[in-house]
């Protein structure tokens, strides 16, 4: 597989690789693409969730603003958490 990037991209990836975070530029590309198909799955997911709350509201099944943000802050939190355990994980297996 060949890629072609631009100077800039090609900048970016020698500094990171270059930084004490990442030992290569085949690292820094694979954490790149992993947290590619992360966000993909992330977005795909919302969409399944907005979906999901249309087709409850169509059938009439609604719920309070204020209890639902407040279930949203909670989950989003709890993400949050996961995520930060997540790279503490990865950073850790990679060195």
């Amino acid at each position: 597989m060949n890629l072609h990037l631009t100077p800039d991209l090609e900048q970016i990836i020698r500094e990171k690789a270059d930084s004490e975070r990442y030992q290569s530029t085949d690292k820094v590309i694979r954490t790149a693409l992993h947290l590619l198909v992360k966000r993909d799955l992330i977005l795909d997911d919302v969409r399944q969730q907005i979906q999901k709350g249309w087709d409850s509201a169509e059938a009439g099944n609604l719920v309070d603003g204020e209890e639902f943000m407040e279930q949203m802050l909670a989950e989003l939190h709890e993400e949050i958490l996961r995520e930060e355990a997540y790279t503490a994980d990865q950073l850790v297996a990679a060195n």
